[in-house]
Formats: C-alpha cells, sequence, structure tokens
C-alpha cells in the first residue's frame, strides 16, 4: 500500500465554503477508482491550503493519477500540488477492528 499526501495553495479569494464545495465536486473522480482504497479531503483554514490523504493499493497507478491530475489542479488553483508518497505496511482501522498487513 502507498499513502500519498497532496497539497495545494487555494486562491485567496475563495472562501472555505467554495473550496468545500469544489472538493464535493470532485468526489465522482475518485469513488470507484480501482487502485484508490481511500481518500481524506481536508482543509488548512490558516494556511488556505487544501490537504487530500489518500490510500492506494499500487504505486503506479496512483504515480499516473496524479500526472493526469496534477495539471489540472495547477490549473484551477494557479499552483502546482506538492505530492509526497509514504510506504504503508500497516493500517489500523478502529471502524471495523482490524489491523491490515501489506506486504
Amino acid at each position: 500500500m502507498i499513502t500519498a499526501i497532496v497539497k495545494w495553495k487555494a486562491a485567496d479569494n475563495l472562501s472555505r465554503a467554495d473550496i468545500l464545495e469544489r472538493f464535493r465536486k470532485s468526489i465522482p473522480v475518485y469513488k470507484g477508482h480501482p487502485h484508490l482504497v481511500r481518500k481524506y479531503i481536508c482543509f488548512d483554514r490558516q494556511a488556505h491550503q487544501g490537504l487530500g490523504i489518500y490510500l492506494w493499493d499500487d504505486e503506479p497507478a496512483a504515480r499516473e493519477f496524479y500526472a493526469m491530475a496534477s495539471p489540472i489542479i495547477e490549473e484551477e488553483t494557479g499552483y502546482p500540488p506538492e505530492i509526497e508518497f509514504f510506504d504503508t505496511p500497516t493500517v489500523v482501522d478502529n471502524s471495523t477492528g482490524e489491523t491490515l498487513e501489506y506486504g
């Protein structure tokens, strides 16, 4: 498993409500993606920055997705997203009581 953390600067003239509406409109892009396990949509009010935390089952698929999505994010915000990848060998899921181990 791979965790990706994607940060992007929001335009100063956008309110939190505007940004959340953009997040909501993007949900269909992620729902049902065959390699995306989970996505968290976050917003840092102080930094006026959007943040996505993604759990992927396949790193090449994640990188391919961001190669497509990054130019769109930059076009919409005026800033390129910052993307970091992390190997994720264990996930503790308290909602199901499971601890998932990945090679």
